[in-house]
């Protein structure tokens, strides 16, 4: 079912504020057919499930509007390590599917280092999810808001820095090795590492938000530009 608050054209001006200024986002509610993907990226699609063919349609289509976005010809955006798109060079960006729904962000490297984005339904977590995800800091910080809501809040949160930093580490990240707080006035939040596989300085710079629209949780992270650090 398509979600009408994203229907109205505030929604994209408030999901642009979640990332700097310079950065392109694409949605997408429809399924999209194979031949609006680019040759290599159809060949990408030969032995997968129909489902997760019809995710990557999705994506692929919102990321070449990005990328139109940012005034840059078509280009293919294939699969890397651990499923990560593959921009062009000089280029990051970030594609989340979910529900049947599918979003993709692109900015060039003088906007943002390296970006992350996520969307979930909104909603409490699955039971035996929350010992998964949080720290113990952050256990706490959730028993004393008394909204149980705000643990697919750091869930998403997590799933977009985990993006952000996928081209810096190349490796999969347990969730409690970052620890978030949040700012539940503004919608922000900060991110630090919990232990020594991360680099400190990198988690600690990684900037973002995360807003509802809807049923639908997004949440952002990105690194500044080495340009501007």
């Amino acid at each position: 079912m398509d979600n009408p608050a994203l229907a109205q054209p505030t929604a994209i001006l408030r999901l642009r504020k979640l990332f700097p200024t310079g950065t392109s986002i694409a949605w997408s509610e429809s399924p999209r057919a194979d031949d609006e993907l680019l040759p290599a990226e159809i060949a990408a699609t030969v032995g997968m499930a129909a489902a997760r063919r019809q995710a990557y349609a999705q994506g692929r289509w919102c990321a070449h509007r990005a990328l139109a976005q940012l005034g840059l010809p078509d280009a293919a955006v294939l699969t890397g390590e651990q499923r990560s798109p593959l921009w062009p060079p000089g280029i990051t960006g970030s594609i989340a599917h979910c529900a049947g729904r599918a979003i993709g962000v692109a900015a060039r490297l003088e906007v943002a280092g390296s970006v992350g984005v996520d969307m979930e339904e909104a909603g409490d977590l699955e039971d035996g999810v929350l010992d998964l995800v949080c720290t113990p800091a952050e256990r706490k910080w959730l028993a004393h808001s008394g909204d149980p809501r705000l643990a697919r809040t750091l869930f998403a949160v997590k799933e977009s820095i985990y993006k952000c930093l996928w081209s810096r580490v190349r490796r999969f990240i347990d969730f409690r090795e970052v620890e978030i707080h949040v700012d539940v006035s503004q919608n922000r939040y900060r991110a630090r590492a919990t232990g020594p596989g991360l680099d400190a300085p990198t988690v600690a710079a990684i900037r973002g938000a995360y807003l509802q629209i809807g049923e639908l949780l997004f949440a952002s992270a990105y690194l500044p530009s080495p340009s501007v650090l």
